[in-house]
């Protein structure tokens, strides 16, 4: 079945290959698929279902927001005590 939003499977094949924040949390779901290789990623990808495809989407949205804030609020304090 293949998601009426093409972008957000090919987003989250980029995912799969590698975190946006340089290096993922151990509780990532796409860990498992990270040392696998690049086509054998597509494939697993390409028979998800589009609720899959959203639900792993909005996980790594939410954590991308937590963990971006996380590190601005790292910053922020460290240029507060400079």
């Amino acid at each position: 079945m293949k998601t009426k939003d093409p972008s957000e499977r090919t987003w989250l094949k980029g995912l799969a290959v590698e975190c946006p924040l340089g290096k993922a949390l151990p509780s990532c779901p796409l860990n498992g698929l990270r040392n696998l290789p690049t086509l054998q990623i597509k494939h697993i990808i390409g028979r998800m279902s589009d609720r899959q495809i959203h639900t792993a989407i909005e996980t790594h949205r939410q954590c991308y927001k937590e963990r971006l804030e996380i590190l601005q609020e790292a910053e922020h304090q460290h240029a507060l005590s400079h």
